[in-house]
Order: structure tokens, then C-alpha cells, then sequence
């Protein structure tokens, strides 16, 4: 049981790491921290939901500078 804990708290930071990223407007870095997550545990529905969030908001902030 210890080593499936270490894992989930090992999968909590790097989506931690990967929110603190995107809010600071550094998607690409973001999305990087959470492909690890999801090898850790892809069975957790927030790290896609996570990553989905940093891949829309980063195409919205494409979107938003190529139109001004």
C-alpha cells in the first residue's frame, strides 16, 4: 500500500507543478509536467481533465494573439 500512496502523491505534485505552470502562462511546460502524471495513474480523471484544460487555454491564447 505505501508504494501505491507514493505514487499518488508523486502523480498530486507534478499536476500541482502543471497547474502553477499553465496559470503563469507557460503551457507547453505545463503539458510536460503532466504526461508523467498520467503514466503514474491514468485511471484519474483530473490529470486529463487537467491536461485538457492547458491544451484548450493554450489554443484560445494562440487564437486571441494572432487575431489582435
Amino acid at each position: 500500500m505505501s508504494v501505491m500512496f507514493y505514487s499518488h502523491q508523486k502523480d498530486v505534485a507534478l499536476i500541482s507543478l502543471a497547474n502553477v505552470l499553465h496559470r503563469a502562462q507557460k503551457s507547453n511546460e505545463a503539458a510536460i509536467a503532466v504526461h508523467p502524471a498520467l503514466d503514474i495513474s491514468k485511471e484519474l480523471n483530473v490529470n486529463h481533465f487537467t491536461l485538457g484544460n492547458i491544451y484548450a487555454g493554450s489554443i484560445v491564447c494562440e487564437t486571441f494573439h494572432t487575431v489582435k
